[in-house]
């Protein structure tokens, strides 16, 4: 199999990745070349392919079994085992999940349900106890988590992650912002512009507000007030209706 530079940077990341999820960086890089070839391969060719010896191919598939991540299959006539990779990424990613529940997170669980029923015979202080009790209860809230949602189909997995997906394309961390600068605009003060020097009318309180020393700009009512002329009104004053 010819590798083109493209998959020869998937290969090499896929290793470099391996090492930090806990695999070896040919058990990471074998189980990449599977990943990409379109047909499966045997052993032979897999070694050729990435220039490795026999032995860590060998090693390297062992433990990609037992990881359940490949698949092993025979031809007619042929004494050879061929080698491919799961090839739906979701059934990978469950396959994943699977091996690492089985090998970390169930003995974690059991040996702290152990070290709980140990911590009640002992002197144990009341405040560990507790601490030890929610660390419990919450492993075994996840695990049934991961029960019931590994226990639906694939339809209903992707339907009941679409919500959590909406939900966090609905609340955009952009409207914190929008609303401190709304808030910054608000606090803005306003502007004062001069008014001029005052003017008086004929009467002695018919001082335009705004010119006369105050803050408050002058308004229409405030100028109509100040250009009546002073005296009584011309227009007739109604009773009022008691």
């Amino acid at each position: 199999m010819k590798l083109t530079p493209a998959m020869q940077a998937f290969i090499l990341h896929w290793g470099d990745m391996g090492s930090k999820w806990g695999l070896n960086r040919s058990v990471a890089q074998i189980h990449a070349l599977l990943h990409l070839s379109p047909e499966a391969l045997t052993a032979e060719q897999i070694s050729t392919t990435l220039n490795l010896a026999r032995s860590n191919i060998s090693t390297g598939l062992k433990e990609l079994a037992a990881w359940r991540l490949v698949q092993t299959t025979r031809q007619l006539g042929d004494r050879r085992e061929y080698y491919t990779s799961i090839g739906d990424i979701y059934d990978l990613v469950e396959a994943v999940i699977a091996a690492r529940r089985d090998r970390e997170f169930a003995p974690t669980l059991a040996a702290l349900r152990e070290i709980q029923a140990e911590a009640e015979t002992d002197d144990t202080p009341a405040e560990v106890k507790t601490r030890i009790a929610e660390t419990v209860e919450t492993m075994q809230q996840l695990d049934g988590w991961y029960e019931s949602l590994s226990a639906l189909p694939r339809a209903m997995q992707l339907t009941c992650s679409e919500p959590a997906r909406k939900s966090a394309t609905f609340w955009p961390p952009r409207r914190r912002s929008r609303r401190r600068k709304r808030r910054k605009r608000r606090k803005r003060p306003i502007p004062k512009v001069d008014p001029g020097p005052p003017r008086r009318t004929a009467g002695p309180s018919r001082n335009i507000p705004g010119r006369c020393g105050s803050d408050r700009p002058a308004t229409r009512r405030d100028i109509s007030r100040a250009a009546r002329p002073p005296g009584p009104s011309p227009f007739p004053r109604f009773p009022s209706a008691r």
